[in-house]
């Protein structure tokens, strides 16, 4: 893009299906395609394609997935695939006009999007929140941890310790992955809306938001408990309480610590510009 003002399409591969998501490694894309949306039509593969000439891609090889493939990550000679009720396909790709799927692995609900850093893949499981999954052995991919997010885990992106998971419902979810057997939420991004993908630059978060287009805000976001006093319990149900403005507008969820215990109320606090 040598003109961000002016971007003009160069080439382009049409595909059997529609095209959910794209990785890049070196002069080859790969491909997540689906048939439909539609279980009774659950059809999809991994389209892999030779953009050495970006005016003329040429799509040299492919393979069937036996679900819709939703999301797709590359490292070296191995492409992941999250492949919706049909968990994680592992796929080698040593040879383009020829991948294979040489492993899987279930995951608990609907895998709709994957990283992958080094020998783990990071999936975004929906209601199965984020599953940490074990590649160091293609044939037999193991989950050895998880993040139970109550909400529905629909895009992620690594970057360093953490990794950044869309949601519907939550915005972003802020999760520490230093350890990758217990994964620990850290920090989040309020949103009514889904969260379609992120991309990280630095310190700065870029959000596809379905209701807003694009957001930006600083990372990484941590979860800082605040000691609020007074708080004044007006009656069994009700309390009233002052709490400090954020640093970004928007829709917030008051997390309310007892102990090592905490509860969350979704969308209890609105902020403003003003």
């Amino acid at each position: 893009m040598s003109n961000p003002s002016n971007p003009v399409i160069v080439g382009f591969a049409d595909t059997p299906y529609l095209a959910y998501d794209v990785a890049i490694s070196r002069s080859t894309a790969y491909l997540a395609i689906s048939r439909s949306t539609y279980v009774a039509q659950e059809e999809g593969s991994l389209q892999v394609i030779d953009i050495s000439n970006p005016s003329n891609p040429i799509i040299v090889g492919s393979v069937d997935t036996p679900g819709f493939a939703r999301g797709v990550a590359v490292s070296g000679n191995t492409a992941y695939v999250a492949n919706y009720t049909k968990g994680l396909q592992v796929i080698d790709v040593s040879n383009p006009s020829n991948p294979v799927i040489v492993g899987f692995v279930d995951t608990p609900w609907y895998a709709r999007d994957v990283a992958v850093s080094g020998d783990i893949a990071y999936v975004a499981d929906w209601g199965g929140g984020l599953q940490v999954i074990d590649v160091g052995n293609p044939t037999n991919p193991t989950i050895i941890g998880s993040v139970d997010m109550r909400y529905l885990a629909a895009s992620i992106v690594l970057s360093g310790n953490n990794a950044y998971v869309g949601t519907v419902y939550a915005g972003l979810q802020v999760i520490d992955i230093s350890d990758p057997y217990n994964p620990t939420t850290v920090g989040s991004v309020d949103r009514r809306d889904e969260v379609y993908g992120v991309a990280i630059s630095g310190d700065i978060a870029y959000i596809a938001d379905s209701g807003s287009g694009l957001l930006i805000t600083p990372v990484p976001v941590e979860i800082v408990p605040v000691e609020i006093v007074p708080v004044m319990f007006n009656t069994e149900k009700g309390i009233s309480l002052t709490l400090p403005g954020p640093d970004w507008p928007g829709h917030y969820k008051l997390r309310i610590f007892r102990g090592d215990e905490s509860d969350e109320l979704i969308d209890a606090v609105t902020f403003t510009e003003d």
